[in-house]
């Protein structure tokens, strides 16, 4: 416990890198480069720590929700790593591609969200996570949103920029500003995401 209270203390520095490494990300992210997979990994693997070593009120809190999600981004960008060779190949122009959101899409995902969020909520209530409710919702719709970005559907922006709202009520009840800050910048950079994707990118079936 003290090794975990004396990370903790160094939360604020380890915040700062998630801010500084998570704008890059998101930069990245929008121009559909390959470095945001490196820069990804960096942004969720301080996310990760400053999550897990959350303490309230001199008791250790984690932020589960934020854990999980924090840990599944780190190995999907790893995944994302190893899987760039192949977009290459396929996109060798390095466009930035969309594909068209179909009604039996919205459908499952929304399904899908109404069944995530009530279980997740449900699950995090009996850990010591001192915002089950809002972090079940948040787990939620990030993870609909990754696989959105996954299948390219220039929606998800939307899906973030609503877990990004509920990240940054979590984080300022926790005090940690700095990561307040980085889901800011994530949910600007999901505006303008919406934007350069409609701007710049290509409709395909």
């Amino acid at each position: 416990m003290e090794f975990l209270q004396s990370i903790f203390g160094m939360s604020n520095w380890i915040q700062m890198i998630s801010l500084a490494s998570g704008i890059v990300y998101m930069t990245l992210q929008v121009l559909q480069k390959k470095w945001m997979w490196y820069f990804g990994m960096l942004t969720s693997g301080t996310a990760l720590i400053v999550s897990l070593v959350n303490f309230s009120d001199g008791v250790w809190a984690p932020l589960w929700a934020q854990v999980g999600l924090n840990a599944y981004f780190f190995t999907m960008d790893i995944i994302g790593i190893f899987s760039w060779r192949r977009i290459s190949r396929e996109n060798p122009n390095h466009n930035i591609t969309m594909k068209k959101l179909k009604r039996k899409s919205v459908l499952k995902y929304g399904i899908g969200i109404m069944l995530a969020g009530p279980l997740f909520c449900v699950i995090f209530s009996l850990t010591n996570d001192p915002n089950p409710v809002a972090e079940g919702i948040s787990f939620a719709l990030s993870i609909t949103a990754q696989v959105m970005l996954a299948r390219m559907h220039v929606e998800q922006w939307f899906m973030w920029m609503a877990a990004d709202i509920i990240a940054i009520i979590i984080f300022a009840g926790e005090g940690a500003w700095g990561m307040v800050a980085l889901y800011y910048a994530y949910m600007v950079s999901a505006f303008f995401g919406i934007y350069y994707w409609r701007q710049h990118g290509t409709l395909i079936e």
